[in-house]
């Protein structure tokens, strides 16, 4: 039987709530997990602001590793000003969550259940690595910086 910290969906579920619960909840800054560039509607209204993540592939060994990449994303943001803001705030939740004194940042990997309230914790991810690409812009005028994160955990396989 595969293990918890092992399973895919844990795995992915983990991330999700992650960054759910930290920028879009936690900080109100929308969160996209499948259109990554794609400037999000809500309310009828397109964002100016939004981070999109997009979870890579994972090498799977004792001490495993979790690629990821976050976007973040601005329009209607000429001089870049409000991008540098948002890549502050989201590089800040990367080496500062948990509040753990070694400076590494952690992140809960949770055995995802059908209701959040009975999610089980059964390890963490390790924010092992994180590489910032420069400024870029999409056709669409959106501006982004790539957080590429490499997330190192114990997967039991």
């Amino acid at each position: 039987m595969l293990p918890e910290t092992a399973k895919r969906a844990n795995l992915q579920g983990s991330l999700k709530r992650f960054f759910k619960d930290n920028l879009q909840e936690g900080q109100n800054i929308h969160v996209s997990f499948d259109k990554l560039l794609t400037t999000p509607t809500v309310g009828g209204e397109k964002l100016v602001e939004w981070v999109g993540v997009k979870i890579g592939e994972n090498d799977l060994d004792l001490m495993a590793t979790q690629i990821i990449e976050v976007f973040c994303c601005t329009r209607e943001d000429y001089e870049g000003y409000r991008l540098s803001r948002l890549r502050d705030q989201v590089l800040g939740l990367l080496t500062n969550a948990g509040g753990s004194t070694d400076t590494i940042c952690r992140i809960p990997l949770y055995a995802v259940a059908e209701s959040v309230a009975d999610w089980e914790r059964v390890g963490a991810f390790m924010v092992a690595e994180i590489n910032e690409s420069e400024e870029m812009e999409a056709p669409d005028l959106t501006k982004f910086i790539t957080l590429s994160l490499r997330l190192r955990y114990a997967s039991g396989v």
